[in-house]
């Protein structure tokens, strides 16, 4: 099963110059094919992300590049309406427990 950390490994070469976008894309398209049914959410996100830029550019440019990387950013980035704990509800974050059980 791949990893972001895998995805994020093989976007860095490619970035950095070493591999070429056809290369990128055909790694890529052989990972992607099953990432629906195997991977953590945190991976599909990320491949769906990457999958999304690929699909608007028809050849290598620094565009595509700068959009590959806001793409990793913004899927890597926790969402602003979540916790800490990861839960997106309306309680919010405060030390309003702690004064509670403090004046008690």
């Amino acid at each position: 099963m791949i990893s972001a950390s895998e995805i994020l490994e093989q976007l860095g070469q490619l970035l950095a110059g070493r591999m070429s976008l056809d290369a990128f894309e055909d790694w890529f398209v052989s990972i992607r094919q099953d990432i629906h049914k195997h991977a953590d959410p945190e991976v599909k996100e990320l491949a769906f992300a990457i999958d999304n830029v690929l699909s608007q550019f028809d050849e290598d440019s620094a565009r595509l590049r700068q959009a590959l990387l806001e793409a990793v950013f913004a899927a890597k980035e926790p969402s602003l309406f979540m916790n800490r704990y990861g839960d997106p509800s309306a309680i919010p974050e405060s030390n309003a427990e702690c004064a509670e059980l403090m004046a008690s």
